[in-house]
């Protein structure tokens, strides 16, 4: 948490007035930037980042953190990366964590899927296995 481009007041949750106190005062001494280039934003932390809100709020989901999901590269080469990829190096991805990551990307800022997405993409256009559209008809 104290690594990254987080925001207290961007919590989805209320944090105890002494750990709130405590991390206001670090940040007050530690200055973290708007990531400049297209390395820097794959590098981002997806979790608690100011810069990725649903609702206003910064967006946490321990069961994508349990499976490696960590940094935006996790889930994008430009685009959200499509399931089969995600799939792939994820094993125990489900298709609602995969509708979560649209969310998520969808949140990321506009500045930074203009700078990813025309700064070399893979544009594999995102599919869903027949079986999995299946299993979402029931």
């Amino acid at each position: 948490m104290f690594q990254y481009n987080f925001n207290i007041d961007k919590l989805p949750i209320n944090v105890p007035l002494f750990f709130d106190e405590c991390i206001r005062a670090w940040r007050n001494h530690n200055t973290y930037s708007w990531p400049a280039d297209r390395s820097e934003r794959l590098s981002e932390v997806l979790w608690n980042n100011q810069y990725v809100c649903i609702d206003g709020k910064s967006v946490y989901n321990s069961r994508l953190v349990k499976i490696g999901m960590l940094d935006v590269c996790d889930i994008t080469d430009g685009g959200l990366r499509n399931w089969q990829v995600l799939k792939n190096q994820f094993p125990a991805l489900s298709v609602s964590d995969y509708f979560r990551l649209g969310d998520i990307y969808n949140a990321f800022p506009a500045e930074w899927k203009n700078k990813l997405r025309f700064q070399g993409r893979n544009d594999t256009p995102v599919s869903l296995p027949d079986e999995t559209v299946r299993e979402l008809g029931h």
